[in-house]
Formats: C-alpha cells, sequence, structure tokens
C-alpha cells in the first residue's frame, strides 16, 4: 500500500492482500499477484489536493482475492472519494466491476469514516485486474497539503509513479530515502514533481525485521517549512478543553497528598476509574477531544481525553502538566500525519515525568517500551520538536533461581522462583493472574510441574506482590520429584540445565535484515544442584559464551563439594546487525541440546580419619559435661564442706 496515512486524522487506507510482483507469474513460484501498475498522481489546487490512484494487478495464485472484494476507507470530513474505474481481464474479456457500494462504517478504531466496497466479477489464476481511485483530500489547516508514497515494500512492482502538481509559487518541501533528485517540469503556472521506478524488487519476510519505511525508499511531500501552524493549529483546539477549576474537586477527592505522590494518585485514579474506548466521537474525525467535565461525566475517552483529563486534575493541584503529541517514526518533513497519539509531560522542578495514563500495563514511573526515546511536540509550549527518554536498562528484567536437592535415589525436591523486575512485565504478569480463576492458576503449576518432571507430588506454588504494582513480581514453585536421577556403579546422574535449541528467527539459511526486537531484554538463571551429602561432583562441565553484535550469551558452571551451580545469562539488544547472523547461528548449534552434559556426582566411601573425628567429638562432649557437673558442684555448701574435711 503506498498511500501512507499515520495519525489520527484524516485517512486514505486501502484494505487489500498484499502483492508480489513479477513481469511472469511463473517467474516468481511465491507470488501471490503482479503490480503492472502501481501510480499515484496529484494536483493541489485551490486548498484541495485530489489525487488518482491506480492499482493494476495479476493475480497468480487460487483464491489470492477472497472472497473477490476490496474495501477502500476514507474521512467524510476531509475527503471524498470515488471509484473512477474497475474491470477484471479474464480469459481475454474485459469484465466490469459491480457497482460501488459506499456506506458508513467504524475502522480501524476511527470514526467518521466511510468506506466504499469494490467486488470484482473474477479473480482466478491468471485474471488481471484494475482499479482506478480518486481522492480529494483538504487539510485541518486551510492552505497545506501532505503526501508519503511507498516505492515497493512485500510486492515486486513493474512500475511506480508518484506525481504531485502545484500552483507555481507554492512552498513544497519534499524528502526521499532513496531516489535522487526528481525531474521538475514547469508548463504555465504549474509545477509537476516526479519520481519513478521500475522492476523494485519485494521485501524478503523475515522474522524481527526493521520497520518496512527503514528498508524502502520512501518520499515525503509537506506544505509545512516547520512545526509552528500545526502546533498553534493543536493547541487552539486543545487548550479550551482543559478545565482544572471544573475538576478541582475531584482532584481533592482523589488525593490530599502534594509531590510527586499527588502525581502518582491522581495517574493511578484515571488508570483505573476511567475507561479507554479507542473511538473519536467528534465531527473532526480524531483532533477534538472532549471537555475535562465531560470526560469526568462519561467516564471514559481516548487518548486525547485521558491527557486532557490528566492535565486538567493535575493542573488543578497546581502542577506544570501538558498533553504532548507522539510520533512513533521520526519524519523527515513536518506534518500532521506524523503524529497518531497523546501523552503528557509533568514538570516537576528539575525533574521531567512522562506519563501515558491509556497504557493498561504501566504503572507509574514506567512507560511503554515503544514510546521510549520517540519523536513528540510539546504543542502547549513549543513549536519544536523533542524527543522521550531513553528507556533505563534494570539489571535483570527476569531473574529465576531454580534449586535441586537431591533426597535420594528416588526423590528431589525441587523449588523455583522467578522475578518480574521490569514494572511493565511485573503489571502484565500481575493482571494476567487476577484474570484467572484458582482452578486455572491451579491448572497451570500444574501443567508448569509436569514439564520438570512426569511423577511429582507435593505441589506447592505462591505469587509474591500481586496486588503492589511498584514492585518485582514473584512467582513460587515447589514440587518433589520422582525419578529424576539414575544411579550406578556409585554414581549419580541428573540432566537440570537445557539450553534452547536454535530459536526460529534462524531458521534461515542467510539474513537479509538487522535483528530489530524492539526493546532491551535481560535474563539472568541461577540453578543450584546439591546432591546427598556422601556423594561430591565430578563432572567438569564447560563455560560457554557469546558476546558480539550486541547480543550476548553466557552459561558458567562452579562446584564444590556435593554442589553444583550454573548461571545463564542473556542480553537481547533492541537491534542486532544482520552480520551478527552467522555467528549467533554458529553459537546455538554448539550449546544445542544434543551437547549438553549431564551432571554427574560419584559417592565417597567413609574413611577411618572420618570414624576418628567422630570419637574425638564423643570424647569431647563429654569432657565438657563433667566440668559442667564440677563447677555446680564447687557452688554448694556441701562440697565446700566435704573438701575442708578432706584436707584436715
Amino acid at each position: 500500500m503506498n498511500s501512507l496515512r499515520f495519525g489520527f486524522g484524516p485517512i486514505f487506507i486501502l484494505l487489500f492482500i498484499s502483492a508480489v510482483s513479477a513481469i511472469e507469474c511463473e517467474q516468481t513460484p511465491d507470488s501471490i499477484e503482479i503490480w503492472k501498475n502501481d501510480s499515484i498522481v496529484c494536483n493541489y489546487l485551490n486548498d484541495v489536493l485530489t489525487c488518482y490512484e491506480t492499482m493494476e494487478k495479476q493475480i497468480c495464485i487460487e483464491e489470492a482475492v477472497q472472497p473477490c472484494e476490496f474495501k477502500f476507507s476514507y474521512s467524510v470530513t476531509y475527503e471524498k472519494m470515488s471509484v473512477e474505474e474497475c474491470f477484471v481481464i479474464h480469459d481475454g474479456k474485459k469484465l466490469g466491476c459491480n457497482p460501488p457500494l459506499e456506506r458508513e462504517e467504524v475502522l480501524y478504531e476511527w470514526s467518521g469514516t466511510k468506506t466504499i466496497g469494490v467486488t470484482l466479477p473474477s479473480c482466478q489464476k491468471g485474471d488481471t485486474y484494475k482499479i482506478v481511485l480518486k481522492v480529494e483530500e483538504t487539510s485541518p489547516i486551510k492552505g497545506n497539503f501532505e503526501f508519503v508514497y511507498n516505492f515497493g515494500g512485500f510486492d515486486y512492482s513493474e512500475n511506480n509513479l508518484f506525481k504531485i502538481t502545484v500552483p507555481k509559487g507554492t512552498q513544497l518541501y519534499y524528502t526521499s530515502t532513496k531516489s535522487s533528485e526528481p525531474p521538475v517540469e514547469e508548463n504555465d503556472n504549474k509545477v509537476s514533481y516526479t519520481w519513478t521506478a521500475k522492476d523494485t524488487e519485494p521485501l524478503k519476510n523475515e522474522m524481527y525485521m526493521p520497520a518496512m519505511e527503514n528498508l524502502i525508499d520512501v518520499v515525503t511531500i509537506s506544505s509545512f517549512k516547520d512545526y509552528t501552524k500545526i502546533a498553534n493549529w493543536i493547541k487552539n483546539i486543545f487548550e479550551p478543553k482543559i478545565q482544572p477549576q471544573s475538576v478541582k474537586w475531584k482532584a481533592d477527592e482523589i488525593t490530599s497528598k502534594g509531590g510527586e505522590e499527588a502525581i502518582k494518585e491522581i495517574y493511578d485514579w484515571i488508570r483505573n476509574n476511567i475507561h479507554y474506548v479507542p473511538l473519536e466521537f467528534s465531527a473532526l474525525t480524531g483532533y477534538e477531544p472532549h471537555s475535562a467535565s465531560e470526560i469526568l461525566e462519561r467516564g471514559n475517552g481516548d487518548c486525547k481525553d485521558f491527557s486532557v483529563i490528566l492535565t486538567s486534575l493535575l493542573r488543578s493541584k497546581g502542577f506544570d502538566a501538558e498533553p504532548v503529541l507522539f510520533s512513533p517514526f521520526n519524519s523527515s518533513l513536518p506534518g500532521i500525519y506524523n503524529f497518531n497519539h497523546v501523552v503528557v509531560r509533568v514538570k516537576l522542578n528539575e525533574k521531567i515525568i512522562w506519563l501515558d495514563p491509556t497504557c493498561e500495563y504501566c504503572p507509574y514511573g514506567s512507560f511503554p517500551y515503544e514510546e521510549y526515546d520517540s519523536y513528540v511536540l510539546p504543542f502547549m509550549s513549543s513549536t519544536e520538536i523533542g524527543k522521550t527518554p531513553h528507556h533505563k536498562e534494570i539489571e535483570y528484567d527476569t531473574y529465576v533461581e531454580i534449586r535441586y536437592q537431591i533426597l535420594n535415589d528416588d526423590f528431589t525436591k525441587i523449588s523455583s522462583k522467578t522475578f518480574y523486575n521490569d514494572l511493565i512485565s511485573a503489571e502484565l504478569m500481575r493482571k494476567y493472574n487476577r484474570q484467572m480463576t484458582d482452578i486455572d492458576i491451579n491448572k497451570s503449576f500444574e501443567q508448569l510441574a509436569g514439564s520438570i518432571c512426569s511423577d511429582y507430588n507435593d505441589l506447592h506454588f505462591s505469587f509474591s506482590n500481586l496486588n503492589k504494582s511498584y514492585e518485582p513480581f514473584v512467582t513460587e514453585l515447589e514440587v518433589t520429584c520422582k525419578s529424576l536421577t539414575k544411579s550406578k556403579d556409585n554414581k549419580m546422574i541428573i540432566t537440570v540445565l537445557q539450553i534452547s535449541s536454535m530459536p526460529p528467527y534462524l531458521s534461515e539459511s542467510e539474513r537479509n535484515y538487522n535483528f530489530y526486537f524492539g526493546t532491551n531484554s535481560r535474563y539472568k538463571e541461577k540453578i543450584e544442584v546439591t546432591f546427598p551429602e556422601e556423594y561430591t561432583v565430578t563432572s567438569d562441565i564447560r563455560n560457554i559464551s557469546v558476546s558480539e553484535y550486541n547480543f550476548a550469551y553466557s552459561v558458567s558452571f562452579e562446584k564444590n563439594g556435593n554442589k553444583a551451580i550454573y548461571i545463564t545469562e542473556s542480553i537481547d539488544p533492541v537491534e542486532i546487525p544482520k552480520e551478527g547472523y552467522n555467528t549467533m547461528k554458529d553459537f546455538f548449534k554448539s550449546v544445542s541440546k544434543e551437547t549438553i552434559e549431564p551432571l554427574e556426582a560419584t559417592k565417597i566411601k567413609l574413611t577411618q580419619p572420618k570414624t576418628i573425628h567422630i570419637i574425638y567429638l564423643s570424647i569431647i562432649v563429654i569432657l565438657i559435661a563433667a566440668i559442667i557437673v564440677l563447677v555446680f558442684m564447687r557452688r554448694s555448701r556441701k562440697f565446700k564442706s566435704k573438701l575442708s574435711e578432706f584436707f584436715r
């Protein structure tokens, strides 16, 4: 899809299956469809941007487009849409499409939208269909326009074209991630800019690949020189809705505290009492929030409403709070559609506090992972783009302790404790367990115990900090397993360490793009094994580690008498260069399950010196007892009398 519109404003979304293109279907056996022509031609005149989008594809496989229907969505406030042409070439014959159906529909969490439905007369393998749409758009900020065009994607495109024509003297800014300067053509009182591409190779679909717009050529056009107009426009919309005085009574009811504790209590109250409704209620289709008093009365709203009520409540308590527009990507040009969310920024003395009250799993002090290190526009106080803070790394997001206490040849007691230290992960686990019934929780722990050993008894489990959102969430399990060990010839063997087999994202023969995990993840696991005291650990298990290309994984081994300790640590960074693919793959091959050695301990015979030590210990105990008796007797008068008679 080439007309990408991010944001909570005017929408022009084409809903159809992704296509893959080639000159002939036979040359691309994995192709679903062939892009024959993908073009958008736009003309800006009298504050209206009119675009014709042509989609021409050949179907390469059966049931590629089912049930032969497409939906095209647009904003009724800012756009008009019509189907200008639609037909299918089937067995050499041109078949016209059925008349398009238009209806109002809430789509992708927006309201104020309509969809046009198009049904093809045929959609069989070998058919070629063509659809031409006309879209007329006016910007919420009069006299301005913006557009984004993607060259390719998961498609092989034979012909791509994007053309924009504007009156002479119209300020037009444009950028391209890969293309050179476009040809510029002046004709009468118009200026045209054209970008083209032929035979664009498709992207390879890989797990954990970067966002598509970071891999393909993206052309962006905009009439905005900077964010001044955008900031002033959205400020005028939000400012009347922020009403501290109208909600002060509620703020006083929520908290009587001051400082950051008051901010926390107001934030928690909103998360627990205002319900998120992902719909736009106003005629502005996504830009205008409700007033603070309306939101309080309704008890629900979207991100704009959440930011308004939180800002209003905090301001009523004297805090410097403001709503902030959030962008999911770094756009090279200013534009309204760069933003798709609203969060809140609070200044408390020298401290900046970022809050997203719509985040169900974000306790105070945390922020959604994807919103860290992102671009924002604090439109109430500035016209300049800023950034949210970088995600602070903690020592370990998850820490696991497992203890194996081997009681004898038949029974092993296992205790496990898992610490979810990351606030969001902990909150996710808390909410998940709160939603489960006692029966479901019992079943989940029974399944966990069953994964450790098939024959077990004495199962016990518990949670810690289930209702403390600002503490690590802890789960504990104890179980007694039967027949985990094998004994023969004074040796006892147990296998406790299982390193994951090859991860799915390392299954390909080669990697085309960087790994993009999105968050930094740190994990540590400590396994302690204690054999009966008459055994000593004799295994010499190798330590293994890799630390390249930001990726780190290690397993260390220690032993002392009848005890052994494994410590596993791993770090998955936000992004790993594709050059690290073979390194990771080779590492996991070398530490796969087949090469993990079992832990072995050898039984030690009790020697004579040990018997002598026991005898010595018994004698010492007897002597100490005798001394105690003598001391007691010395204190008695009778003892003193007898002692004096003895010396006469």
